[in-house]
């Protein structure tokens, strides 16, 4: 084949890409000495110093090696190719037969095996965010941000082995590398269905990135050695639109396994997506070592003739696009000190990272937030991948002809279109139409991928090496972004807001998965509330002031400070609470931006020797900072642990019926870790403020102990809403019986609330008397009866009362005391004390006029006050209990909690609920069922009744119950099943019949045991 070179003003210059438009034959001269005319510039043969003499010719056009013979007729300088309509269809329609025979044949095997490869690879790519919100998050216990670490896994994998990959291309047949890589990369993925740690999750993710790296930037590469500039971007946006559509089949997959295939041998339906991908991939795989042509030099394709191997050389030298050449460092300087590979690789990287919401399934996280089932979360997305497809193919069809092959148009639209979406999902509060709008056409942008690599196969047409290296390093250097700026501004614990992803982002609603939850507590009920609300998919952040959790089932050695005697103040609390700007080190934090703690040998769920721990030194600041609970040495569950179970974890096979403590808070601190609490958990927090922000949000005030140092930190945060599972046993509830302060001011060692009783040892062969008839009180009158000379309990004869066949035969039940007396010859209070083994000097005085001498000790087993100190604005200690109005939750009594629908959601304000409130019940099963409720309706997924309907539901209970200590109790019929099944009744109306799996009621095992423990304490009143 002959060189031509264009003659322009005397110089010599190698023809350019898509130079070449018309062709004269002289006829009488051989076809090297072809005349080639292009808009007026005249190209000769090489060995020509001049054109042609002027003479009459006939315009042919050069097909490949074909030369047709047309009209005769003068070309002047604006001669122009003679087309049709129906290149704007397909361009092969207007070439020769032989060509057209031709570009069938390479379309319907490159085209073909480009488009399934890129299908399946992105088939494989994004089944990780399908599974991730179809049940693998919850299955794998994924909470925190290990989304965004496997899609950082892969995408390092991916940089890594994209431009070696193209390099090797240019030495390597790509019909071996490329299907190797394939087969690699589909092996890896059913892999993924057997993984149990994120350990390995993250191993197979990067070892997929590396073998997917392969294929996007090379198959790019060799479409654009195989096509014209009329033909080039077509071909590379249908391959680019294949990918789209594999996302859309991923998403159809899912919704289809999950319905047909969730449990099917064993294996949950996001199991079975990853099966069934490499079950497709496969065979695509192996079809590519028999399909694939290579490149036009070296091609030996069974599909072609030698003459369309001859045609397919010629084709590009005519394009001008040079062939193989070796590398050396004259051609790396070239490259590296040009502009293409810096500017290219730049408009790439924005195009890359500017839309797509970092990989998250931002769209999915807002449609699952909305209640949408899980069928509906996999398919509608799909829609947006249909749009990109759609997209694609008309940036391409009019780039190549209404544009006249200009690239720049379609990529300069998609992102004002670009501009336009993200700057309303910034906003965020909009209508839900417009969101849905922005939500389907943010694929727009996606489109312009095949367009850019078009152009850069043009602009680096001259240097094969050079289009290699660029095409790979502007994927690779847009995806070294891509592994990095997810986990700043696409944080999968931020969605489906992304307050950073889109700027700054407010919610539209006041609940919906994704919104971010602050839960108070770290007992039971704070753990159980937080693994439920994560289950759902909410973004939560637990508080709690010691540092364990655990709750009142944590054991200390020490105790908490005395409470003032007489206590009746609700709103003080059990602690001094601080103002704001007491501690001018603190720092305003978002929430979430870290749930490590700041010392790893107190995390959650660290031993218990360590967390216990006793702390002689006088004034420790952890005790004033953080009160020791109530709970002693000897603390048993009072109710078989049958019926204290959770619906997160059962007890380990061959619990006991009745367990210490210490097991019982083995049993949380197993609950927090297995289901993501303790990673969320912020120990030696406590939160000493919570109001609502100007801007709607909660802010809570937090002050943090850091050890050691003993520095107090104060911090601000913002959530969306509010747990508060603070539970019932912090502030102390001391009656105000006369002479009891005089008592408590004289011996104050022997007069205590049962909130500081640990062991019996003390008590040893004296006589004591305990004030209450509840559990504690019938619990340490058990213990200190098998050591103690005498006890006595003293009772007011209330209904909340315990059966006196409770107590040990050493002890005796006496009335209420109304007066305690100091001897009148006793010194002034504090001035001395009797010796250990001597009474208090002094006596108590009983309802029905008996008299207790000779007592040495007294415990004050009376209770607690409801008590939330960090909610000023919601007590109010003037007002009596039956006065609460409607925004007040505790008055002057600190009995109960007023204002709560169903115990649970504060009525003026659903976003404030609370798990724990309600009593005499199985406290772990019926907290557990609270905080289910509380998940479905801060997930979005149960509706709350109007604020009206909840008003007069509470209304019509305290009408039927009165205000006072029976309004939060479960003893009396309907009960706990009656409270639990209304709950549930109630939730699973709300979330219907789709893919969510339902409440369930109370186990067949757990009902027997509670008739049996019905039965026994109805026996218990019968002796009485």
């Amino acid at each position: 084949m002959a060189s031509y070179v264009r003659r322009l003003s005397g110089s010599r210059k190698t023809l350019g890409h898509g130079d070449i438009t018309h062709v004269d034959l002289h006829l009488t001269k051989p076809f090297s000495e072809l005349l080639l005319l292009l808009r007026g510039d005249v190209l000769v043969p090489e060995e020509h110093d001049a054109p042609l003499g002027d003479q009459q010719r006939k315009l042919v056009s050069l097909h490949g090696c074909q030369i047709l013979e047309l009209e005769s007729l003068n070309l002047g300088p604006d001669a122009r190719p003679t087309t049709t309509w129906r290149s704007y269809i397909w361009d092969t329609l207007d070439k020769s037969p032989e060509e057209r025979r031709f570009l069938f044949k390479l379309d319907g095997v490159l085209l073909t095996f480009a488009s399934l490869g890129y299908f399946i690879k992105y088939l494989d790519q994004v089944n990780i965010n399908n599974a991730f919100v179809s049940g693998m998050k919850e299955d794998m216990a994924l909470f925190g941000n290990e989304l965004n670490y496997m899609q950082t896994c892969w995408t390092v994998g991916y940089v890594i082995g994209q431009v070696p990959s193209n390099m090797l291309l240019t030495r390597i047949r790509p019909s071996v590398w490329i299907p190797t890589c394939e087969v690699v990369w589909s092996v890896m993925t059913i892999l993924l269905a057997k993984c149990s740690t994120t350990t390995q999750l993250y191993v197979l993710r990067f070892l997929i990135g590396i073998a997917e790296s392969t294929f996007y930037p090379g198959m790019q590469y060799i479409i654009g050695s195989w096509y014209r500039k009329d033909e080039l971007a077509k071909r590379s946006c249908i391959f680019h639109a294949s990918g789209g559509i594999g996302t859309m089949f991923s998403g159809y997959l899912m919704a289809a396994v999950h319905s047909n295939l969730d449990g099917v041998q064993g294996y949950k339906g996001w199991q079975w997506l990853f099966i069934i991908d490499t079950v497709i991939s496969l065979p695509i795989a192996v079809a590519g070592f028999f399909l694939l042509p290579d490149l036009p030099e070296i091609t030996t394709a069974w599909y072609f003739s030698p003459d369309e191997i001859v045609m397919a050389k010629t084709r590009m030298e005519l394009e001008g696009r040079a062939n193989r050449a070796p590398y050396t460092r004259a051609k790396f300087t070239k490259i590296f000190s040009g502009w293409h590979i810096y500017l290219l690789t730049a408009l790439y990287v924005f195009f890359n990272n500017g839309g797509g919401f970092g990989g998250q399934p931002a769209f999915q996280l807002w449609l699952k937030s909305k209640g949408h089932s899980i069928t509906e979360i996999n398919t509608y997305p799909t829609i947006t991948s249909a749009i990109a497809v759609v997209a694609t193919l008309v940036y391409a069809w009019t780039s190549d002809t209404v544009l006249k092959g200009a690239r720049w148009p379609p990529i300069v639209f998609s992102g004002v279109v670009n501009i336009i979406i993200y700057s309303s999902l910034a906003v965020w509060d909009i209508p839900d139409g417009w969101k849905w709008t922005c939500f389907l056409l943010s694929s727009l942008s996606g489109g312009i991928s095949g367009l850019t690599f078009a152009w850069a196969h043009e602009i680096c047409n001259d240097d094969n090496e050079e289009r290699a290296i660029v095409t790979g390093s502007m994927n690779e250097i847009a995806y070294i972004f891509q592994a990095w700026l997810p986990l700043v501004i696409w944080q999968q614990v931020e969605g489906p807001e992304y307050p950073k992803g889109y700027a700054t982002m407010q919610p539209d609603a006041r609940f919906g998965v994704g919104r971010t939850v602050a839960v108070i507590g770290g007992g039971f009920s704070g753990v159980s509330a937080t693994a439920h609300l994560l289950k759902r998919g909410l973004v939560a952040t637990l508080f709690e002031r010691s540092g364990v959790l655990g709750g009142v089932w944590h054991y200390d050695d020490r105790v908490a400070v005395d409470p003032p005697y007489p206590n009746s103040k609700p709103s003080l609390g059990d602690y001094t609470v601080s103002a704001a700007g007491d501690y001018p080190n603190g720092i305003s934090t978002p929430p979430n931006e870290s749930s490590k703690n700041d010392d790893e040998e107190t995390s959650p769920t660290s031993t218990l020797e360590q967390a216990r721990k006793p702390d002689a030194t006088a004034n420790d600041p952890e005790v004033e900072f953080s009160p020791p609970g109530p709970c002693y040495a000897g603390l048993k569950t009072n109710v078989p642990t049958q019926l204290m179970v959770s619906s997160l974890a059962p007890w380990p096979e061959g619990t006991e019926r009745s367990v210490g403590q210490r097991r019982v808070e083995e049993y949380i601190h197993r609950l927090a870790r297995d289901h993501g609490v303790d990673r969320v958990a912020l120990l030696r927090t406590r939160v000493d403020q919570v109001r609502k922000s100007p801007a709607g949000k909660w802010e809570i005030r937090t002050v943090s102990l850091e050890r050691g140092s003993g520095r107090l930190v104060e911090k601000l945060w913002y959530f969306d809403l509010v747990v508060v599972a603070s539970g019932h046993y912090n502030m102390p509830r001391i009656p105000d019986i006369p002479g009891l302060k005089a008592w408590k001011a004289a011996f104050s060692g022997r007069v205590i609330h049962s909130k500081q009783y640990r062991t019996p040892a003390q008590y040893r062969g004296q006589n004591i008397l305990v004030i209450g008839g509840g559990v504690s009180s019938v619990d340490i009158c058990r213990e200190v009866g098998e050591v103690a000379r005498k006890t006595y309990q003293s009772v007011r004869g209330g209904s909340f009362d315990l059966p006196l066949s409770m107590l040990p035969p050493t002890a005796s039940r006496v009335g209420e005391v109304v007066q305690f007396a100091l001897h009148s010859d006793h010194p002034q209070a504090g001035s001395s004390c009797p010796a250990e083994s001597d009474p208090i000097p002094g006596r108590a005085v009983l309802a029905d006029g008996r008299v207790l001498d000779n007592i040495h000790h007294v415990v004050v087993a009376t209770g607690y006050i409801t008590s939330y100190p960090f909610l000023p604005q919601f007590h109010d200690d003037a007002v009596p209990i039956d006065s609460p109005g409607d925004e007040l939750i505790v008055t002057s009594d600190g009995i109960m909690a007023h204002n709560l629908h169903k115990d649970i959601f504060y009525i003026k304000d659903p976003t404030l609920a609370f798990v724990g409130v309600p009593y005499h019940a199985a406290t772990f099963s019926l907290f557990d069922f609270q905080a289910q409720a509380l998940s479905w309706v801060f997930a979005g997924k149960a509706r709350l009744p109007t604020e009206e309907e909840m008003r007069k539901e509470y209304q019509e209970k305290v009408k039927a119950k009165g205000h006072g200590r029976e309004f939060h109790s479960l003893h009396a019929p309907p009960g706990e099943m009656g409270y639990v099944k209304a709950l549930v009744e109630w939730v699973n109306a709300e979330i219907g019949e789709g893919d969510d799996p339902l409440m369930t009621m109370h186990s067949r095992q757990w009902v027997e045991e509670h008739e049996k423990l019905k039965a026994t304490f109805a026996g218990l009143w019968k002796k009485d």
